[in-house]
């Protein structure tokens, strides 16, 4: 297993639904969604993302993060990105 875990791999593999700690994630399935939810294919979000899901960060323009505390609240938040950034 590769060690060299992106900062999305390790974000997609903390929010996973089926993710229990100290488990190693052998299916590329996760890795797989988590790229397609980045890429636009919003249809993998609740595969992805624990209904549970809470973002912890400094929004720009002083958005509340507590605003995108869902599967459909980190859709939210990924296309605003990738429309203020569309070659992301």
């Amino acid at each position: 297993m590769n060690r060299n875990v992106t900062l999305a791999a390790a974000a997609a593999i903390a929010i996973a639904p089926g993710f229990a700690a100290g488990q190693p994630v052998e299916d590329t399935q996760l890795w797989t969604n988590w790229i397609a939810l980045w890429n636009g294919d919003y249809s993998v979000a609740s595969e992805v993302v624990a209904p549970s899901f809470a973002l912890h960060a400094s929004l720009l323009g002083g958005q509340d993060p507590s605003a995108f505390n869902t599967p459909d609240g980190l859709v939210r938040l990924i296309d605003q990105i990738r429309t203020a950034i569309p070659d992301l």
